[in-house]
């Protein structure tokens, strides 16, 4: 992937956050508030209050980024996506409009990157030197492992030919860059603190790149392994019952929780949250993030 598409992909997706809006000096009171309320009906629960607060956020100076940093100091359970989501609705309604966007760049976290591929590993940037490890990220470890040990593939795997392993390869390599290359990640865990890791993983079982805001050692395999057997089990199991695809699947361990999610058609997520999380923050989170990783997976970047 060259340079040129590197930044490409970092501006397109950062562009949505820097946009800076302000509330219309056409519309009276009564109007945004009708407007607003209509908006609200669309909603339920925590995002319908974070709907009707939103215009309080909105001052012709602050970013997207920093209205959902803001509203989540404030209570309100919202992901970035969804402060975007809801900022859109009400652009079409007329009641705000993007004045500018912000010359700037997202905060920037590190992230360290394990890629299951060796040759992917060679082209990612650069991991820093490992720092110490939580005790809660060990602790949360290990009960992950005893969990997945239990857990077996009902099937042996059928081998591929090699000139289409070569293809897979080469397919997962590139998208081991963009996932890196693109900043998304990084988001995620700057504005979140209680996701210790994310681990991209095939349908089929096989670890892609594992992401964490601090170096953590974690049996991939086994991980992706087991993942993708429960993913394939309820899933089976829920459509027998002829109910909607599965949104997620929660394991709950004593030190913490692995979501496991759908990415796209051949891929898969595990997210492994602090058992100490506000849990409908870090799932809303979780879902921006699957979201925002399936549509750059499935994107077409030269």
């Amino acid at each position: 992937m060259a340079n040129n598409s590197v930044e490409l992909l970092r501006s397109m997706y950062e562009e949505k956050f820097m946009r800076v809006y302000e509330v219309s000096r056409w519309a009276t009171q009564k109007e945004l508030n009708e407007r607003i309320n209509l908006i609200a009906s669309l909603y339920k629960g925590a995002r319908r209050e974070a709907v009707k607060a939103i215009l309080k956020y909105i001052d012709g100076e602050k970013n997207v980024w920093e209205i959902a940093l803001r509203m989540r100091e404030d209570g309100y359970v919202v992901s970035p996506e969804d402060v975007i989501e809801i900022l859109d609705k009400c652009r079409k309604e007329g009641i705000i409009r993007v004045k500018t966007v912000a010359k700037i760049e997202l905060p920037r976290t590190e992230v360290y990157a394990q890629a299951a591929i060796s040759e992917a590993e060679q082209v990612v940037e650069q991991l820093k030197p490992k720092e110490a490890i939580s005790e809660e990220a060990v602790s949360l470890k290990r009960e992950l492992e005893s969990i997945i040990s239990a857990i077996e593939p009902t099937k042996p795997q059928e081998a591929l030919p090699e000139e289409m392993t070569a293809v897979l390869t080469t397919r997962i390599i590139e998208d081991t860059i963009k996932l890196r290359a693109s900043g998304i990640i990084n988001s995620l865990f700057n504005i979140d603190k209680w996701i210790n890791a994310i681990l991209i993983a095939t349908k089929e079982g096989d670890p892609v790149v594992l992401f964490s805001p601090k170096p953590m050692e974690i049996n991939q395999a086994s991980v992706a392994a087991a993942a993708s057997v429960v993913l394939a089990t309820s899933s089976k199991y829920i459509e027998g019952f002829g109910k909607k695809p599965i949104r997620r699947i929660l394991i709950l361990a004593e030190k913490g929780i692995m979501v496991i999610k759908s990415l796209t058609s051949e891929y898969l997520l595990v997210g492994m949250i602090s058992r100490k999380a506000k849990l409908g923050i870090a799932l809303r989170d979780l879902e921006w993030i699957s979201n925002e990783i399936s549509r750059l997976l499935e994107a077409e970047i030269a």
